[in-house]
């Protein structure tokens, strides 16, 4: 068991990142409360009624990608919505451009290359 890194509060809130098992088990208790307050996956925090709404407001709660049993509505709704389901932005044609590299670093629009061409900006 680790030491808990909390100095000022005795009490986990949403933002506590100490990861001390009294903490930990804190933070369970708590995603298991939101978790079914919100209607929220217990597994992977996507909402249970899963709409390009619900997923906009908790995107910060969920964990990105969904667990095996929110996959396949996920995946129905990016492809209803002609969206890309690793980023959640949308296709133009059949290519995210967002996650799509053309290994063009200078010209590429993907996240890495932008990346990259701000990396190399600021030295």
């Amino acid at each position: 068991m680790s030491s808990c890194e909390h100095k000022e509060k005795p009490i986990c809130d949403d933002s506590c990142a100490c990861t001390c098992d009294s903490c930990q088990e804190q933070f369970e208790v708590q995603w298991a409360e939101r978790a079914a307050k919100e209607h929220l996956c217990d597994a992977c925090g996507m909402p249970i009624e899963m709409t390009l709404e619900r997923l906009k407001e908790e995107h910060a709660v969920h964990f990105f990608q969904p667990c095996d049993i929110c996959r396949p509505a996920f995946l129905a709704l990016m492809a209803q919505n002609k969206m890309c389901p690793t980023c959640q932005q949308y296709l133009k044609g059949d290519t995210c451009a967002d996650c799509f590299c053309t290994e063009q670093p200078y010209s590429c629009v993907c996240r890495q290359c932008t990346a990259y061409r701000k990396s190399v900006e600021s030295e």
